[in-house]
């Protein structure tokens, strides 16, 4: 990669990570769209490269996956799901 690719591609990087998709709670339980948690995950990944995030394809259905799953997915416990939520809820101050 040449010098002037890196350069461009830092210049063009966002300077505030993606927001956490909203939380639908169900019976005191929270879940999140597949598809959005799918668009969510490719947001962090180009964040984390400096590069534009690539266009995710609907799931056909677009089920609901537990908090639970989505931390697991993510690779982060309960509570960095819980401040990330928050985070989003707050407009990320």
């Amino acid at each position: 990669m040449s010098e002037a690719t890196l350069v461009m591609s830092r210049a063009s990087r966002a300077t505030e990570p993606p927001r956490f998709p909203p939380v639908t709670k169900v019976k005191g339980r929270g879940y999140v769209l597949r598809s959005k948690v799918n668009r969510y995950k490719a947001e962090l990944q180009a964040y984390a490269l400096g590069i534009q995030p690539l266009e995710v394809p609907l799931p056909d259905p677009d089920c609901f996956v537990p908090l639970k799953d989505v931390a697991a997915e993510l690779g982060v416990g309960r509570r960095t799901i819980g401040r990330r939520i928050v985070e989003s809820q707050s407009g990320g101050e």
